[in-house]
């Protein structure tokens, strides 16, 4: 029996550096440890069964307690994993330095914990965290009432009334920001991007390039709000501006650029996409230098998770580059280093870039005609068991692969592979006429040139009149294939 487990799942995330350290924090305290049994058969399941977890830990007293063992696994892992990360990035320093000013109150060291106060208010405030620093003034106050320092605590009156304005108009003027966003999205997700509200929610006075100064938060918001509404109207060039825009505010903060560096790889990944899309090689070549640059100043902690993220989003999109400028024969050349590229951070990619990846290696081997090799990679998208996850790439495989049939000559092959498309749009429920339109088309036993040119003119017609539709074509572009039959 093959199902989701969180301790399954949580072992399974870690590093080889966080698995080293729970056995050493395990080991603190002496004697034999049920869940270090049970975390020592998790960690060696390479999916998670339940029936043969059982059969490994058979005679071991706590089965019959598994569930709470399991619990009290992710409990200590969690636990384990705080004081791992204590001081892996900004926000876990904050809370363990937060966790620290209470223990050292509890214990009556009011002149201790009122000092780390003022250093952790000082460290809040450079990585624009004002919720926090909130809380900070409140346990500041409350330092000075347990010590009964009334004197500073009339001291400090005005000056947290001041604090705490500006604080509150921040947090006030984020949450406008984010309110908009939400609004934004929830347009989008609704299909009426071209519609009335987005115009005027963008063209709102805050929304103005020329307004007043933002605070961070407010700013990064704005910026990606404008980025979106280019982007949606495929404005390339609007978006090119506004995404160098954002890379070069957030430039401006090195501090967070080190604890939080998605944030800037963020926007220099999607310029990679601008690009792609507006076909400018040279400015494409010369971002993923820089994105390469930047990514060797990030601190080795967050630069070790961020390679399996960045490298291979910037394989994918060279990929797109060249499909995207019908450059086959280039991307072809290419493919083997792109692939050689990714071999060190394989094993950490998420499941969602392998799809993809594989699903753009077999388009570019489709259009150099390597029809075998490129079911290869399609299998390797079709054959796993990937859920829900980007149902889109998946069924641009199953599409590639019909086509490969089509042209290998296997008619049974071809068949099959309709049959499982047209059962993929069924149960999955892709609500897309083209593809309906392509299932049964592949499904029929005889072709013809006059068959192919009505199958173009049907899609066009459907491809003209509908937005969504057109995404299909952007995954792999079956049109132009069509049109080569006729």
């Amino acid at each position: 029996m093959v199902a989701k487990d969180d301790a399954f799942r949580l072992v399974q995330s870690l590093s080889k550096s966080e698995k080293r350290f729970f056995r050493l924090f395990s080991s603190a305290t002496g004697g034999e440890k049920n869940y270090l049994k049970l975390f020592d058969v998790l960690d060696k399941m390479k999916t998670f069964d339940d029936d043969l977890l059982k059969k490994k830990l058979q005679g071991e007293s706590f089965l019959k307690n598994l569930s709470f063992e399991k619990n009290y696994l992710v409990k200590i892992l969690l636990r384990a994993l705080r004081v791992f990360h204590s001081e892996s990035d900004a926000t876990n320093t904050l809370y363990a330095r937060m966790a620290d000013i209470h223990i050292l109150s509890e214990k009556g060291l009011t002149d201790m914990s009122r000092e780390a106060t003022r250093k952790t208010r000082l460290l809040a405030e450079k990585y624009h965290r004002e919720e926090l620093s909130i809380a900070l003034i409140r346990i500041e106050t409350e330092i000075n009432h347990f010590t009964a320092d009334y004197r500073a605590v009339a001291q400090s009156i005005k000056r947290h009334e001041s604090e705490l304005e500006k604080l509150t108009a921040a947090i006030g003027e984020y949450r406008r920001f984010k309110k908009a966003q939400d609004l934004f999205w929830l347009y989008v997700w609704e299909r009426e991007k071209s519609t009335d509200k987005v115009r005027g929610l963008m063209q709102e006075p805050f929304m103005n390039e020329d307004s007043a100064a933002r605070n961070f938060h407010a700013e990064k918001i704005f910026n990606d709000l404008h980025i979106a509404h280019h982007w949606f109207r495929r404005d390339f060039a609007g978006t090119e501006k506004w995404l160098l825009r954002q890379a070069g505010f957030l430039e401006k903060s090195p501090e967070l650029l080190a604890d939080r560096p998605m944030l800037y790889f963020t926007p220099a990944l999607n310029l990679l996409t601008v690009y792609v899309f507006l076909g400018q090689k040279k400015k494409f070549h010369s971002t993923i230098a820089r994105i390469k640059t930047v990514l060797e100043k990030v601190i080795p902690f967050h630069r070790r998770a961020m390679m399996s993220k960045i490298i291979p989003r910037c394989v994918m999109r060279e990929m797109e580059l060249y499909l995207q400028s019908g450059d086959y024969q280039k991307g072809l050349a290419e493919l083997p280093r792109l692939m050689k590229e990714l071999e060190p951070v394989q094993e950490k990619m998420e499941t969602e870039l392998h799809i993809i990846i594989d699903a753009t290696a077999a388009r570019i081997l489709f259009f150099n005609g390597r029809y075998k090799e490129c079911l290869g990679y399609v299998h390797r998208v079709n054959n796993k068991s990937y859920g829900n996850i980007r149902l889109d790439a998946q069924c641009c495989a199953r599409l590639i692969r019909m086509c490969c049939y089509f042209e290998l000559k296997d008619h049974v092959g071809m068949e099959l592979a309709g049959k499982d498309f047209s059962r993929m749009i069924r149960n999955d429920k892709l609500d897309y006429t083209s593809y309906k339109i392509l299932a049964a088309f592949f499904t029929k036993a005889t072709f013809s040139k006059q068959a192919f040119a009505q199958l173009g003119k049907n899609l066009e017609t459907v491809l003209a009149g509908d937005e969504k539709e057109k995404t299909t074509v952007l995954l792999f572009d079956y049109m132009s294939w069509i049109k080569s039959k006729y």
